[in-house]
């Protein structure tokens, strides 16, 4: 969740760190948070998998994302 403008400068490179240090090679991240609310591209220009506008929408997203296509 990102809060201020301020944070996105480093957005990438936490995103970057977190994949290099996890142990799950198919680790998905998912951003949001009141300084990218109306940013809905972001997530592309981070590298992350997804973007919430809200919490209600984060839970729909991600039980999306885990759930295995049939």
């Amino acid at each position: 969740s990102i809060g201020t403008e301020a944070q996105l400068d480093e957005l990438s490179t936490l995103i970057d760190r977190v994949r290099r240090a996890s142990h799950n090679p198919s680790v998905l991240v998912m951003i949001g948070g009141p300084a990218i609310h109306e940013r809905t591209d972001i997530n592309k220009a981070v590298c992350a998998d997804a973007f919430a506008a809200d919490a209600r929408e984060a839970v729909e997203l991600a039980r999306a994302l885990l759930t295995p296509s049939v």
